[in-house]
């Protein structure tokens, strides 16, 4: 994995993201995604916040020393993240789709501080869309519907990234603010 994120290789994927608009990219590229963001800031990308419930988390997050913002915040239901609407071009989620983690009532707050236009990656491990009884039984793509069809933001691509234990899979769900 170390050789596979070369500065050029980081570059090319996020000027596909930013620039070129592609979508068919964007999944693969997140998949591997989530311990590289130090990279990204070696790269020349130096606006990155982290939020985390978990304060020990943030702390590992603080010394990595790429991060503009950390914040310390259970976001959800009445807990609204502490950022202005329309801050961010892109929020990559890793991980934070599980049991008893984010519930679909967020979805509203990351659209709210995403730019239109920008992206939401959401990768989450898809034994959680049926183990997880807020997500179970297609309740969570349900939720994501739900905003698309009040034209909130719109589904660019789902995919599944299969792994030798089918435990775990990941599955990256790309929306795209409106």
């Amino acid at each position: 994995m170390a050789d596979y994120w070369t500065k050029e290789r980081i570059v090319e994927h996020i000027s596909t993201l930013k620039d070129t608009n592609t979508h068919e990219k964007l999944g693969q590229f997140f998949d591997d995604w989530a311990p590289h963001y130090d990279k990204l800031a070696k790269s020349g990308y130096t606006n990155i916040d982290a939020i985390d419930g978990s304060a020990s988390s943030i702390e590992v997050a603080r010394k990595k020393n790429v991060y503009k913002n950390l914040y310390v915040q259970w976001i959800g239901g009445d807990n609204k993240m502490d950022v202005e609407n329309d801050s961010y071009d892109a929020l990559i989620i890793v991980g934070a789709f599980a049991f008893n983690h984010l519930k679909s009532d967020v979805f509203p707050d990351l659209i709210r501080v995403t730019k239109p236009g920008g992206y939401i990656v959401n990768n989450l491990r898809a034994r959680w869309l049926k183990l997880e009884a807020s997500y179970a039984d297609g309740k969570l793509e349900a939720d994501m519907e739900k905003h698309e069809k009040e034209g909130k933001w719109k589904l660019v691509e789902r995919h599944v990234k299969e792994e030798e234990d089918s435990d775990q899979n990941v599955v990256t769900f790309i929306h795209q603010v409106c």
